[in-house]
């Protein structure tokens, strides 16, 4: 995927997130779900402010769980 193309991409995730719940806060972060490097975000996604260091958490155990995984692997996402 190009550069131009993956900031095309937040972009518009951004914009499409300030019109839904504003302008993030500090302290916070832009989660998106599905993660954008998963096949089922071309369906769509949703995004949500969140704690920074809930997203922090969040993604270092998600890429913790996936750093062996070859790429094309077939993932299972349970959120709790």
């Amino acid at each position: 995927m190009s550069k131009w193309l993956i900031t095309s991409l937040w972009l518009d995730l951004l914009h499409e997130s300030e019109m839904k719940v504003g302008t993030l806060q500090p302290g916070y972060r832009l989660n998106v779900y599905p993660l954008l490097c998963t096949k089922e975000a071309s369906l769509g996604v949703s995004t949500r402010a969140i704690p920074v260091q809930e997203q922090l958490r969040f993604l270092a155990d998600f890429a913790a769980q996936i750093a062996t995984a070859p790429d094309g692997s077939a993932i299972r996402i349970t959120v709790k």
